[in-house]
């Protein structure tokens, strides 16, 4: 059992083997722990940049406070609370792990490498994507709170903060290389735009819509 995953309220549903054998490792800290979580971030290359691989995973998970702030709902102080607590528990598991002396970042320096991994790398990696000071605690939770939420309420969550474009097999499959064109930009068309518009706002409401090709 990953008691450290389920220690976790909000961000227990991470879903990547990344994370999951991060879990594992900050459980114990044995040598086969560490070998599979090596070997995970080997395969979806986290080893250059641990503390920017996790920090993504940690923004893009689908939960519950994602969703809230992304529909522009408020967000109740025990689910903020729980939020903040999850973040902190994730750096303190990757300070441990940084301290112990064998997580990485692939660098040559052992030192650095502590450095780079510390919970103020997730702090500093957070902050760089969210575009303001990061500091998680209880006592700076609520500029952390509003940060997220701006973040979430712009980018949106999960898989749409980084793909903006999607196809549709049994569920949205995002389509990695697609041309920035966009309706703005074609020209002359101001009534089959409209209509376009529309269409896709009925489909996203639940209305009568029509199927569609560009």
């Amino acid at each position: 059992m990953n008691t450290f995953l389920n220690s976790l309220t909000v961000l227990r549903d991470i879903d990547h083997p990344v994370f999951s054998s991060f879990g594992a490792y900050a459980c114990g800290y044995d040598g086969a722990a560490f070998n599979d979580l090596l070997y995970n971030c080997y395969v979806y290359g986290a080893e250059s940049d641990f503390a920017l691989f996790l920090s993504r995973l940690i923004l893009t998970d689908e939960n519950a406070f994602a969703r809230s702030c992304a529909k522009g709902k408020e967000i109740s102080p025990s689910l903020a609370k729980a939020y903040i607590a999850d973040l902190s528990a994730i750096c303190a598991a990757v300070k441990k792990c940084a301290e112990d002396g064998r997580i990485f970042c692939g660098k040559t320096s052992r030192s650095t490498a502590r450095s780079a991994n510390s919970a103020a790398a997730i702090e500093a990696k957070l902050a760089e994507i969210l575009s303001g000071d990061v500091k998680i605690s209880a006592e700076n939770g609520e500029k952390l709170i509003a940060l997220l939420r701006d973040f979430y309420l712009k980018n949106g969550y999960g898989k749409f903060i980084y793909n903006k474009a999607f196809g549709y097999c049994g569920g949205l499959v995002p389509i990695k290389q697609n041309n920035a064109t966009t309706l703005a930009m074609l020209k002359d068309y101001a009534d089959e735009k409209q209509a376009i518009t529309q269409n896709i706002c009925n489909f996203l409401d639940g209305l009568p819509y029509s199927h569609m090709l560009l």
